[in-house]
C-alpha cells in the first residue's frame, strides 16, 4: 500500500538556532509551521535526516586551516566547501532544533558520519554511498521534502529521492535558504530532475 511521506531535512540547532554552528538566517521562524504541517497534513510516515559529523570532519574549515566558505579539491577530485564546525555528534549543536515536535518521526538517518566524506542528501553521501533510506521506499509512495537548507541538503535530497520515488515534492514554504537569490537556479535543477515544487508564500513574505 502506497504511503505519503514527509522527509524533514536537517532541522537541527546547528542550522536553525541563532547560536548554531552554521545558522541559516530566520530558519527558527519556520519551526512552528513545520510542527503544524507534520501534525495536520495527514502523512502516513514522517522521516528525518540529520548531520552527524565526527570531530575534524572533512567539511570543516578548521580541519584544514582554511578560510570559511572557501573551497578545496579533495583527493578524489571533488570540490568541498569549507564550512564552520557544525552538526557534531552527541552535542547540542547536532540535536533536533529547539521547539521541534519529534514524536511523529518514525525513521532518522544520520548522515556525514564518515570523517572523510560530506553528505548533503539523505539518500547518498557525496561519494555516492547509499544511506539505506531508499530501501524504505516502495512503488507508489510519494515524498515531500522540507527543511534546511533549500539550496543544499533539501535540494540534494529531493533530487536523489526521484531515484526511488516517482512523486517527489520540494515544499519551498517550509524550507530555509542559505541564499534565496539562488532560488531560480535551484528550481531549474529540481525541474530537470522532475521534482515538483510547491510555492505558496507571497512575494516578499
Amino acid at each position: 500500500m502506497s504511503k505519503k511521506i514527509c522527509l524533514l531535512v536537517d532541522w537541527q540547532n546547528t542550522f536553525v538556532h541563532p547560536k548554531g554552528g552554521l545558522y541559516v538566517k530566520d530558519a527558527e521562524k519556520l519551526t512552528a509551521k513545520i510542527n503544524e504541517y507534520i501534525k495536520f497534513a495527514m502523512f502516513d510516515e514522517v522521516w528525518a535526516c540529520v548531520d552527524w559529523h565526527p570531530a575534524r570532519h572533512v567539511s570543516f574549515a578548521s580541519t584544514h586551516g582554511k578560510e570559511l566558505f572557501s573551497a578545496i579539491t579533495l583527493d578524489d577530485g571533488s570540490t568541498q566547501v569549507m564550512w564552520p564546525d557544525h552538526g557534531m555528534q552527541g552535542t547540542w549543536d547536532g540535536d533536533f532544533a529547539e521547539g521541534l515536535e519529534t514524536n511523529k518521526i518514525k525513521f532518522i538517518v544520520r548522515k556525514g558520519t564518515d570523517v572523510n566524506v560530506d553528505s548533503y542528501s539523505a539518500f547518498f553521501d557525496n561519494g555516492g554511498k547509499p544511506t539505506g533510506l531508499g530501501n524504505l521506499i516502495q512503488d507508489g509512495d510519494s515524498l515531500v521534502c522540507i527543511g534546511v537548507a533549500g539550496d543544499y541538503c533539501v535540494k540534494a535530497t529531493a533530487i536523489d529521492g526521484r531515484k526511488f520515488c516517482k512523486n517527489v515534492i520540494f515544499n519551498d514554504d517550509l524550507c530555509a535558504w542559505v541564499d534565496e537569490n539562488n532560488k531560480e537556479n535551484v528550481f531549474e535543477e529540481l525541474k530537470e530532475a522532475n521534482v515538483g515544487i510547491q510555492v505558496s508564500r507571497r512575494q516578499g513574505e
